[in-house]
């Protein structure tokens, strides 16, 4: 959490530097210094808590319904059988490890990333030239929140893309050990780590993993958002829900998705509240809320909406008075009842197979029918996936924009896997081999994509020569940067 709220801090620094058009190294690293003090701000939050624990009293509160689902190992046969068995353990610190070396080696690679190089670092690449955070008038996205941008105009200070594309593979790492976090509350500390393994093997994790884009930071904060509103909704104290709307508000900071998330958590809190504390109570914490959300995420639509006169352009010119743009909308279905195995057999058609959320989720959508009836956390997940989801069948239907739900999936998924264990043993051993051998499967993913990176990240290959591999638009690059004079310009059509 630390990590995260830091990584927020220093992107936002970034941003106050450009603005005031001194973007350079030193100029950040002396504003981070000075605002150093602001960075210890948060600790209130976090300290003497080791990855969000809550002190021993509310751990327990938090752990009771996880321990009342798990139930304890009985003989020999029972603890073979268990999650933490030898062999069990040795698979999932396999697959994990193979998938962050095979996702680091890719990363380590030049980006070539079609969105990455159209604007999530040409546009940053624009600002360190210019020495500054500015609109760009031919370049609508520079109005977009551009949180992590503002981390990747970092990386290209330092003369480095390739640190611009481990900022995102650390935002993997970090996605991943939230989602421990989120699930361990609720299904206990062992299926916590798998609930994990599950987030972290899906093919769009890890494909984003490798890539300067953004998504999987907006899984990230929105994970985190999750975490914070649930021990609010645990504890009642302010604090966490002060820290769910930081984290939202860094979402929001991403990208506009995140006001799904927050609309269903927003949504949440007043049926909350309303039944258990009253109108008063219910007004106060959506305003805390709410108010914690518009101070660290509305500064890019007020920037939008300063340059433009809409706060979320392109979306909605006509009611801000600016004249109708077209943009993308991918509807591939309208039938919700095909919709799991489309989105899972056919993901070229939502977006690509580059953001595929695997196999796993479709194959234990069954089981639903035999999850434990008395288990509200486990309702609570499956409620606001469900109405994010709803948000997004109805708007975008892009497989990379459910990426924030991941954590809620996987944590039902699970939960699935082990009811079975404890309903019928031989089933349990055939659905846990089937979900294992699509986790293997779907590392191999991962080992495939790294293979052709594997010499320029050990140093045996140019960056040069990898990009006229790798890159069809390189050799012009090339060309144009080597033959052609400064003041020329290439006219080109996206």
């Amino acid at each position: 959490a630390s990590t995260a709220l830091g990584l927020g801090l220093l992107a936002y620094i970034v941003f106050i530097v450009g603005q005031f058009k001194c973007l350079n190294v030193v100029a950040v690293l002396a504003t981070g210094l000075g605002a150093l003090g602001v960075v210890y701000l948060p600790w209130p939050f976090v300290r003497k808590e080791k990855h969000f624990e809550c002190d021993l009293k509310n751990r327990d509160q938090l752990t009771s319904s996880a321990k009342a689902v798990e139930p304890p190992a009985q003989g020999r046969g029972r603890r073979a059988l268990s999650l933490g068995s030898g062999i069990v353990r040795a698979f999932q610190v396999g697959v994990v490890t193979v998938t962050l070396i095979g996702t680091l080696i890719s990363a380590l690679a030049p980006p070539t990333a079609g969105d990455a190089l159209c604007y999530h670092l040409e546009i940053p690449k624009r600002f360190v030239q210019l020495g500054e955070v500015s609109y760009l008038p031919l370049t609508d996205n520079s109005l977009f929140p551009f949180l992590m941008e503002m981390l990747y105009t970092l990386g290209l200070l330092l003369s480095s893309p390739v640190l611009a594309q481990l900022l995102h593979w650390l935002m993997g790492v970090l996605f991943a050990l939230a989602v421990v976090e989120l699930a361990t509350p609720i299904l206990g500390e062992r299926a916590g780590g798998w609930t994990a393994v599950v987030a972290l093997l899906v093919p769009g994790i890890t494909n984003q993993m490798t890539a300067p884009l953004n998504d999987l930071a907006v899984a990230l904060y929105s994970t985190l958002m999750m975490i914070a509103w649930a021990r609010w909704n645990k504890t009642l104290q302010n604090r966490w829900l002060v820290l769910a709307g930081v984290f939202g508000g860094f979402g929001l900071s991403l990208k506009l998705v995140t006001a799904a998330m927050v609309a269903v958590l927003l949504v949440a809190t007043v049926l909350q509240e309303w039944m258990r504390r009253g109108s008063a109570a219910t007004w106060r914490a959506v305003a805390t809320l709410a108010a914690c959300l518009v101070l660290t995420g509305g500064v890019w639509y007020v920037r939008s909406w300063h340059y433009l006169g809409n706060p979320i352009y392109p979306y909605f010119n006509v009611l801000f008075g600016l004249e109708a743009q077209t943009h993308s909308t991918l509807v591939a279905t309208r039938n919700l009842f095909t919709l799991p195995w489309l989105a899972t057999m056919h993901p070229e058609i939502f977006g690509g197979r580059g953001v595929q959320l695997g196999a796993v989720f479709l194959a234990v959508l069954p089981g639903l029918a035999i999850l434990p009836r008395r288990a509200p956390e486990l309702a609570h997940m499956l409620v606001i996936a469900l109405g994010y989801g709803l948000t997004w069948f109805a708007l975008r239907q892009d497989l990379r924009f459910l990426l924030p739900v991941v954590p809620m999936l996987a944590i039902v998924s699970v939960a699935v896997i082990r009811a079975l264990r404890d309903l019928h043993r031989p089933a349990f051993l055939i659905a846990g081999g089937c979900v294992a051998g699509l986790l293997l499967f779907q590392t191999l993913i991962v080992v495939k994509r790294a293979r052709p990176c594997v010499a320029i990240a050990l140093g045996r290959e140019s960056r040069e020569e990898y990009l006229r591999r790798h890159e069809p638009s390189y050799a012009v690059a090339e060309f144009v940067n080597t033959q052609l004079s400064p003041d020329c310009r290439v006219i080109s059509q996206d």
